[in-house]
């Protein structure tokens, strides 16, 4: 029998609100014989595995009608003619869409410019911190003030 699946990784080309996909390599040994599908296993985490693809010719799934905020586990078994080779390592994945964020407006206090925007819907993960990026006057050059960003609010100032 072959060895199990192994480096399950996401694809995040595959995410969407119902959807996340991720691939995986073959183990090291075949068994001397050729790995000719893939058996993957899905559960919410806590739940019982379920068979939701018995037989995939290519090393990349993608699981549909999930939950935002939902954590998803998932196993891959290699097959050739000697049988399924052991499941791989468990792989956990958070169904979770990257935050929309309001566009920001600003304001003047003294020397200061004031950034402010609407916080981000975290759609199930705490938001740990957000990117700033500041253009220059000439309209070309860019820096990144990450001070105060740490995601526990959604107000910075910089000093012009």
């Amino acid at each position: 029998m072959p060895d199990a699946p192994v480096s399950l990784t996401e694809d995040v080309s595959l995410r969407s609100s119902t959807t996340l996909g991720f691939t995986w390599a073959d183990g090291a040994h075949d068994g001397g014989l050729a790995v000719e599908s893939y058996r993957v296993q899905q559960r919410e985490v806590g739940g019982a595995f379920s068979i939701v693809a018995p037989a995939l010719t290519s090393k990349t799934y993608t699981a549909q009608s999930l939950a935002l905020g939902t954590s998803y586990e998932f196993t891959v078994e290699s097959k050739n003619s000697d049988g399924h080779s052991s499941p791989s390592a468990t792989f956990t994945i958070l169904h979770a869409l990257p935050p929309v964020i309001s566009a920001p407006t600003t304001s003047n206090s003294g020397q200061d410019i004031i950034v402010d925007w609407t916080a981000a819907d975290a759609q199930g993960s705490d938001v740990t911190s957000y990117l700033i990026e500041l253009r220059t006057s000439d309209g070309s050059t860019f820096s990144t003030d990450a001070t105060n960003c740490d995601g526990s609010d959604s107000t910075i100032m910089t000093n012009t």
